[in-house]
């Protein structure tokens, strides 16, 4: 790739950049002014997950001209080995999935590099039921399981304050489209929500294009329930947060 190199011999900016690695992460639902106190708060402490994601800038592999800053992100991610217990013993299975495709412009200065994301994405959480139902034995999580959908607009910032060390440092906001399992008829119809993400990375270059990234990241949905009269659940609102610390091995071209 054709890169601007700064003084130490280091490539300023990519064409390419990838990377895999597992995720430890944590989730917490919990509920604002639950009138009836009929609603289960839910907790995950940890929870492995694999991932995978990238930023390619196609342009830049044979030109530093302005599409060389213009490219495309993606991300994928998927837990494993997880399942959720209920106070009573009761084990219910768990998954979850993340995906999201955006587009990205970039602003090198220096060694320094901003840039601004906007795409789609879909994150969902479900627990599933214990197996057929049978006499006195509840069987289903009386969790909803969710289903996130949503549009992402993030700013992000790529600083080397010395040769080898990278960090990164991510903000971004959601417009939720869909709720999933929140806005059924058996739980909140007319909820509405939001979302925020933070993510924080430090890379270390240890050969030719070869970074190891550790990170922490924080994602949290907002809800606004706005119940009626007559709803099954009362409640005012909801926190569903998610934490999480990444260890990832990355490739630069």
């Amino acid at each position: 790739a054709e890169g601007v190199a700064d003084d130490a011999g280091e490539q300023a900016y990519n064409a390419l950049d990838i990377s895999v690695g597992l995720h430890l992460f944590s989730r917490k639902l919990r509920y604002n002014d639950d009138l009836y106190g009929l609603l289960r708060e839910y907790t995950l402490d940890l929870g492995p997950a694999l991932l995978f994601r990238g930023r390619w800038y196609p342009v830049a592999h044979f030109s530093d001209m302005f599409l060389a800053h213009v490219g495309f992100d993606f991300r994928y991610e998927r837990a494993f080995g997880i399942d959720s217990t209920r106070a009573d013993g009761e084990t219910f299975p768990t998954s979850s999935r993340a995906w999201y495709v955006g587009m990205r412009g970039r602003v090198p200065y220096g060694r320094q590099e901003f840039s601004f994301g906007l795409g789609y994405g879909l994150h969902n959480f479900v627990i599933e039921a214990a197996g057929p139902s049978q006499p006195r034995r509840l069987n289903i999580p009386q969790v909803p399981g969710v289903t996130y959908r949503f549009v992402k607009m993030q700013l992000e910032a790529r600083l080397a304050p010395i040769a080898g060390l990278r960090v990164i440092g991510r903000a971004a906001y959601l417009i939720l489209l869909d709720l999933g399992g929140v806005e059924e008829e058996i739980w909140f119809p007319r909820s509405n929500a939001g979302g925020v993400e933070t993510e924080l990375l430090l890379g270390w270059s240890f050969d030719a294009g070869f970074e190891v990234r550790l990170g922490w990241n924080m994602r949290r949905y907002f809800f606004s329930m706005n119940p009626e009269p007559g709803d099954p659940f009362i409640a005012g609102g909801a926190l569903d947060q998610y934490f999480g610390y990444s260890l990832e091995l990355a490739y630069r071209y």
